[in-house]
């Protein structure tokens, strides 16, 4: 199956420290990937250069056969990838409604505005934020601004969704709902890349794991492969957490 997304030896340098370290790394369409290591190990860097926010020192980026890397950001979400932010941040006077609708106007094609009115109400549904519609988004509990950062981001028409520590901060219910909302988004057909701390959530959520350390990638492969490899439990897990998952996974 041709990949969805490739990257071919990317790597990024700020100054003299390389963030990203020669990662190559094919997403086959539909899948969930989980992205993960311990913290600087180039996972938001990853996501910043396939988004274009920020450009490879080397290698090459490539989605649906067109090379990304150059392009500018609004550039990369009209070819279909959009993305969500480890800190939420909405335009705080705006409605939840006006703030998906920006989202549908400039980076998700919207052919006029009453054709981006229409569908962030239908973005809001789906995430089940339509009662906020008309809510300022800085009235918005921490679980309702992430569920409108999903909202933003569905407006722009993704292939592929990039979800930064969309969980950070939820607890109970607010997890539960957001990780069924992933997986409604995956069955739907979308391509997920998932960083996320809570291992609980990328077992139960993802198709594969894919581990940075040191910007670069030591490791892929399904969670029973991941929570046994020596190289996770020495950079990242820890033998106690290995041992204790390693049951559950197998």
């Amino acid at each position: 199956m041709t990949a969805l997304l490739s990257l071919n030896n990317v790597s990024r340098a700020f100054g003299g420290l390389r963030a990203v370290n020669e990662v190559t790394l094919d997403i086959q369409p539909g899948t969930i990937l989980g992205l993960i290591g311990p913290n600087g190990a180039g996972k938001t860097t990853i996501v910043n250069l396939i988004s274009g926010s920020i450009r490879p020192s080397a290698g090459e980026i490539w989605f649906k056969g067109v090379r990304l890397d150059g392009l500018a950001p609004h550039q990369v979400s009209r070819r279909g990838i959009a993305r969500t932010f480890q800190i939420v941040q909405p335009f705080p006077e705006m409605t939840a409604l006006e703030n998906v609708a920006a989202a549908a106007m400039y980076a998700g094609n919207a052919e006029s505005i009453e054709a981006a009115y229409e569908s962030a109400e239908r973005q809001l549904e789906r995430v089940g934020l339509a009662q906020c519609s008309s809510f300022p988004a800085i009235s918005l509990t921490l679980g309702q601004r992430k569920r409108l950062e999903f909202a933003k981001s569905l407006a722009m028409k993704p292939e592929l969704l990039m979800l930064d520590e969309v969980n950070a901060g939820l607890h109970g219910s607010e997890l539960t709902e957001t990780m069924g909302l992933i997986r409604d988004l995956a069955k739907s057909g979308l391509t997920i890349i998932i960083i996320e701390h809570l291992m609980k959530v990328v077992i139960s959520l993802c198709h594969e794991i894919a581990v940075l350390h040191h910007g670069q990638l030591i490791a892929r492969g399904q969670s029973e492969q991941i929570v046994n490899d020596p190289r996770v439990i020495q950079a990242y897990l820890g033998p106690r957490y290995s041992q204790r998952t390693g049951a559950i996974a197998g």
